[in-house]
């Protein structure tokens, strides 16, 4: 099984009137995977595939996380049939929840220049919004940027 990309999405947050991709983890705990796993399909589920399953959409209201969708196969599910509520509040959320807020196209990079072993890396940075969770009541936000290098080229990018 590979390792998922650094900027691999799973799930939403809407926040202060915009969406963010929520990166790195679902932040669902084992009562809530179990509940999944009870409603959901056992021939789709791929806990791992956050591309195929399992996207949480979050909300945060009046500095409270609410878990307001999950997406459990192709077809639409309601939060109300998996876990008895419209809306649930995050109350098992204890750690930070890192947003996705821009991503900059791939910059190639040459390693090992003028050697046999070069080759070409891609360089991207990301802008991110890490949230600060205590039993679902947000205590702090901070902005950074990072950087990370891949070997994969990404040609969608060359389309736009």
């Amino acid at each position: 099984m590979s390792k998922p990309m650094r900027d691999t999405i799973y799930g939403t947050v809407s926040f202060e009137n915009h969406e963010f991709g929520v990166l790195e983890h679902f932040h669902l705990d084992e009562t809530r995977w179990k509940q999944i796993k009870e409603f959901g399909k056992p021939e789709i589920y791929y806990p791992f595939a956050s591309w195929k399953n399992y996207q949480p959409q979050w909300c945060i209201e009046n500095g409270k996380l609410y878990l307001i969708d999950i997406s459990l196969t192709c077809e639409k599910d309601t939060m109300k049939e998996t876990f008895g509520a419209n809306k649930l509040f995050a109350e098992w959320v204890n750690e930070p929840m890192k947003l996705l807020v821009k991503k900059s196209k791939q910059k190639p990079i040459v390693v090992n220049s003028g050697e046999a072993a070069e080759k070409t890396v891609y360089e991207i940075t990301m802008d991110t919004l890490i949230l600060d969770f205590e039993d679902g009541i947000l205590k702090g936000r901070e902005s950074k940027q990072e950087n990370y290098r891949t070997g994969l080229k990404n040609y969608l990018e060359e389309l736009d």
